[in-house]
Protein backbone atom coordinates (compact mmCIF):
# COMPACT_ATOMS: atom_id res chain seq x y z
CA UNK A 1 0.00 0.00 0.00
CA UNK A 2 1.29 3.45 -0.79
CA UNK A 3 0.01 6.38 0.80
CA UNK A 4 -0.09 9.43 -1.44
CA UNK A 5 -2.26 12.81 -1.26
CA UNK A 6 -4.10 13.04 -4.81
CA UNK A 7 -4.27 10.08 -7.25
CA UNK A 8 -4.34 11.17 -10.84
CA UNK A 9 -5.41 8.77 -13.71
CA UNK A 10 -4.14 9.88 -16.42
CA UNK A 11 -1.28 11.61 -17.67
CA UNK A 12 -2.26 13.61 -20.56
CA UNK A 13 -2.49 17.60 -21.14
CA UNK A 14 -4.65 17.94 -18.37
CA UNK A 15 -3.97 15.39 -15.73
CA UNK A 16 0.22 16.23 -16.60
CA UNK A 17 -0.84 19.73 -15.88
CA UNK A 18 -2.71 18.90 -12.44
CA UNK A 19 0.19 16.90 -11.73
CA UNK A 20 2.43 19.58 -12.04
CA UNK A 21 1.02 22.48 -10.37
CA UNK A 22 0.61 19.78 -7.31
CA UNK A 23 3.54 18.83 -7.24
CA UNK A 24 5.03 22.06 -7.25
CA UNK A 25 2.89 23.08 -4.12
CA UNK A 26 4.77 19.84 -2.18
CA UNK A 27 1.96 17.43 -2.11
CA UNK A 28 2.80 13.81 -2.59
CA UNK A 29 1.06 12.91 -6.22
CA UNK A 30 0.35 9.43 -7.67
CA UNK A 31 0.36 9.98 -11.62
CA UNK A 32 -1.09 6.51 -13.28
CA UNK A 33 -1.01 6.53 -17.24
CA UNK A 34 -1.75 2.99 -19.01
CA UNK A 35 0.82 4.35 -21.86
CA UNK A 36 3.79 6.36 -22.45
CA UNK A 37 2.73 9.90 -24.10
CA UNK A 38 2.10 9.90 -27.70
CA UNK A 39 4.74 12.75 -28.50
CA UNK A 40 4.48 13.76 -32.43
CA UNK A 41 6.20 17.59 -32.88
CA UNK A 42 5.68 18.41 -36.89
CA UNK A 43 3.47 15.21 -37.62
CA UNK A 44 -0.05 15.63 -35.58
CA UNK A 45 -2.69 17.21 -37.61
CA UNK A 46 -4.69 17.82 -34.19
CA UNK A 47 -3.94 21.22 -32.52
CA UNK A 48 -5.07 23.00 -29.74
CA UNK A 49 -5.83 26.70 -29.55
CA UNK A 50 -4.76 27.88 -26.28
CA UNK A 51 -5.41 31.01 -25.40
CA UNK A 52 -3.42 33.82 -22.91
CA UNK A 53 -5.28 32.36 -20.00
CA UNK A 54 -4.07 28.65 -20.63
CA UNK A 55 -0.51 30.42 -21.19
CA UNK A 56 -0.30 32.02 -18.35
CA UNK A 57 -0.82 29.09 -15.91
CA UNK A 58 2.04 27.16 -18.16
CA UNK A 59 4.16 30.11 -17.42
CA UNK A 60 3.25 29.43 -13.35
CA UNK A 61 4.16 25.96 -13.52
CA UNK A 62 7.74 26.84 -15.59
CA UNK A 63 6.71 25.17 -18.49
CA UNK A 64 5.89 28.01 -20.80
CA UNK A 65 9.85 28.52 -22.26
CA UNK A 66 10.20 24.79 -22.82
CA UNK A 67 6.95 25.09 -24.90
CA UNK A 68 7.65 28.01 -27.08
CA UNK A 69 11.08 26.65 -27.71
CA UNK A 70 9.09 23.96 -29.74
CA UNK A 71 6.96 24.87 -33.33
CA UNK A 72 4.14 26.97 -31.82
CA UNK A 73 1.93 30.10 -33.51
CA UNK A 74 0.98 32.60 -31.71
CA UNK A 75 -2.48 34.39 -33.64
CA UNK A 76 -2.78 37.92 -33.64
CA UNK A 77 -6.47 38.08 -34.94
CA UNK A 78 -9.84 36.02 -35.04
CA UNK A 79 -11.72 36.08 -38.51
CA UNK A 80 -15.15 34.20 -38.07
CA UNK A 81 -18.24 34.31 -40.98
CA UNK A 82 -21.51 33.18 -41.82
CA UNK A 83 -21.51 31.33 -45.60
CA UNK A 84 -25.10 32.18 -46.20
CA UNK A 85 -24.62 35.98 -44.52
CA UNK A 86 -22.86 38.94 -44.43
CA UNK A 87 -22.20 39.38 -41.14
CA UNK A 88 -18.29 39.40 -39.88
CA UNK A 89 -16.79 39.15 -36.63
CA UNK A 90 -13.33 39.98 -36.47
CA UNK A 91 -11.22 40.11 -33.06
CA UNK A 92 -8.07 41.99 -32.50
CA UNK A 93 -5.25 41.52 -30.11
CA UNK A 94 -4.49 45.02 -30.50
CA UNK A 95 -8.47 45.59 -29.06
CA UNK A 96 -7.06 44.19 -26.31
CA UNK A 97 -3.78 45.59 -25.39
CA UNK A 98 -2.38 41.95 -26.02
CA UNK A 99 0.79 41.11 -27.53
CA UNK A 100 -1.25 37.88 -28.95
CA UNK A 101 -4.67 36.11 -28.48
CA UNK A 102 -3.35 33.06 -28.21
CA UNK A 103 -1.09 30.35 -29.70
CA UNK A 104 -2.01 27.07 -31.88
CA UNK A 105 -0.03 24.18 -30.46
CA UNK A 106 0.22 20.49 -31.33
CA UNK A 107 -0.44 17.95 -28.15
CA UNK A 108 2.65 16.80 -28.60
CA UNK A 109 4.70 19.77 -27.85
CA UNK A 110 2.54 20.12 -24.51
CA UNK A 111 2.90 17.24 -23.84
CA UNK A 112 6.88 16.90 -24.28
CA UNK A 113 7.27 20.18 -21.74
CA UNK A 114 4.75 18.65 -18.92
CA UNK A 115 6.75 15.17 -19.54
CA UNK A 116 10.12 16.98 -19.06
CA UNK A 117 9.17 19.26 -16.18
CA UNK A 118 7.40 16.12 -14.25
CA UNK A 119 10.61 14.42 -14.04
CA UNK A 120 12.44 17.13 -12.08
CA UNK A 121 9.41 17.02 -9.25
CA UNK A 122 10.30 14.94 -6.70
CA UNK A 123 6.61 14.42 -5.29
CA UNK A 124 5.47 13.24 -8.00
CA UNK A 125 5.88 9.17 -8.62
CA UNK A 126 4.80 8.36 -12.01
CA UNK A 127 3.07 4.75 -12.70
CA UNK A 128 3.24 4.13 -16.48
CA UNK A 129 2.84 2.09 -18.65
CA UNK A 130 0.18 0.64 -16.13
CA UNK A 131 -3.81 0.10 -16.36
CA UNK A 132 -5.64 0.35 -12.87
CA UNK A 133 -7.92 -2.39 -12.08
CA UNK A 134 -10.26 -1.54 -9.19
CA UNK A 135 -11.04 1.69 -7.73
CA UNK A 136 -12.58 1.82 -3.86
CA UNK A 137 -13.96 5.36 -2.53
CA UNK A 138 -14.95 6.08 0.51
CA UNK A 139 -15.88 8.68 2.86
CA UNK A 140 -12.10 8.63 4.39
CA UNK A 141 -10.20 7.87 0.66
CA UNK A 142 -9.96 6.43 -2.59
CA UNK A 143 -8.11 2.91 -3.12
CA UNK A 144 -6.37 2.15 -6.56
CA UNK A 145 -5.45 -1.12 -7.38
CA UNK A 146 -3.24 -1.34 -10.14
CA UNK A 147 -3.16 -4.24 -12.70
CA UNK A 148 0.73 -5.38 -11.08
CA UNK A 149 -0.74 -5.61 -8.05
CA UNK A 150 0.30 -2.61 -6.25
CA UNK A 151 -2.25 -0.48 -4.34
CA UNK A 152 -2.23 3.42 -3.80
CA UNK A 153 -4.47 5.24 -1.63
CA UNK A 154 -5.17 9.02 -1.52
CA UNK A 155 -7.92 11.50 -0.30
CA UNK A 156 -8.37 12.94 -3.55
CA UNK A 157 -8.56 10.84 -6.56
CA UNK A 158 -8.56 12.68 -10.51
CA UNK A 159 -10.22 11.59 -13.31
CA UNK A 160 -8.06 13.01 -16.42
CA UNK A 161 -8.26 10.27 -18.71
CA UNK A 162 -10.48 11.54 -21.18
CA UNK A 163 -14.02 11.71 -22.78
CA UNK A 164 -14.96 7.68 -22.51
CA UNK A 165 -13.20 7.62 -18.73
CA UNK A 166 -12.81 4.15 -17.23
CA UNK A 167 -12.76 6.09 -14.03
CA UNK A 168 -16.04 7.57 -14.28
CA UNK A 169 -17.37 4.39 -15.79
CA UNK A 170 -16.13 2.23 -13.29
CA UNK A 171 -17.64 4.35 -10.31
CA UNK A 172 -21.29 4.58 -12.08
CA UNK A 173 -21.05 8.52 -12.96
CA UNK A 174 -23.78 9.14 -14.99
CA UNK A 175 -23.49 11.13 -18.09
CA UNK A 176 -25.64 12.70 -20.82
CA UNK A 177 -25.13 11.93 -24.41
CA UNK A 178 -26.21 13.75 -27.72
CA UNK A 179 -25.06 12.36 -30.92
CA UNK A 180 -24.53 15.52 -33.38
CA UNK A 181 -24.31 13.09 -36.58
CA UNK A 182 -21.10 14.87 -38.12
CA UNK A 183 -17.43 14.10 -38.29
CA UNK A 184 -14.54 16.31 -37.97
CA UNK A 185 -11.59 15.79 -40.90
CA UNK A 186 -8.39 17.41 -39.60
CA UNK A 187 -5.23 18.22 -41.87
CA UNK A 188 -2.25 20.06 -43.06
CA UNK A 189 -2.37 22.79 -45.65
CA UNK A 190 -0.87 25.44 -48.04
CA UNK A 191 -2.60 28.23 -48.68
CA UNK A 192 -1.88 30.21 -51.68
CA UNK A 193 -1.98 33.54 -49.43
CA UNK A 194 -0.61 33.96 -45.99
CA UNK A 195 -2.46 33.00 -43.05
CA UNK A 196 -1.33 36.33 -41.38
CA UNK A 197 -1.26 34.64 -38.20
CA UNK A 198 -5.04 34.76 -38.03
CA UNK A 199 -7.42 31.76 -37.13
CA UNK A 200 -10.23 31.99 -39.46
CA UNK A 201 -13.53 29.75 -39.35
CA UNK A 202 -16.73 29.80 -41.53
CA UNK A 203 -19.85 28.20 -40.99
CA UNK A 204 -20.80 26.55 -43.55
CA UNK A 205 -24.72 24.75 -43.67
CA UNK A 206 -22.93 21.06 -42.87
CA UNK A 207 -20.78 22.66 -39.69
CA UNK A 208 -17.76 24.92 -39.64
CA UNK A 209 -14.31 25.01 -41.34
CA UNK A 210 -11.64 26.22 -39.53
CA UNK A 211 -7.72 27.24 -40.97
CA UNK A 212 -5.42 27.63 -37.71
CA UNK A 213 -2.11 29.01 -38.17
CA UNK A 214 0.58 26.77 -37.85
CA UNK A 215 4.63 27.53 -38.13
CA UNK A 216 6.12 28.28 -41.58
CA UNK A 217 3.24 29.24 -43.26
CA UNK A 218 1.07 25.93 -42.79
CA UNK A 219 -2.40 25.85 -41.51
CA UNK A 220 -4.25 23.09 -39.64
CA UNK A 221 -8.13 22.45 -41.36
CA UNK A 222 -10.80 21.66 -38.84
CA UNK A 223 -13.69 20.80 -41.08
CA UNK A 224 -16.99 19.34 -39.33
CA UNK A 225 -19.07 17.90 -42.36
CA UNK A 226 -21.97 15.44 -41.74
CA UNK A 227 -21.33 11.66 -41.16
CA UNK A 228 -23.24 10.89 -44.79
CA UNK A 229 -20.66 13.56 -46.19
Amino acid sequence: MQQHDVIIIGSGIVGGTLACALGRSGMRVALVEAREPDIRIGTDPRVYAITRASEQIFRSLEVWDAIAALPVCAFTDMEVWDAKGDGVLHFDCAELAEPHLGHIIEPGVMLAALTEKLQTLASVERFCPVRFEHIHVDDAQAEVTLADGRRLTAQLLAAADGARSPVREQLGIEVRRHAYHQTSLVARVKTALPHAATAWQRFLPGGPLAFLPLADGWCSIVWTLPEAD
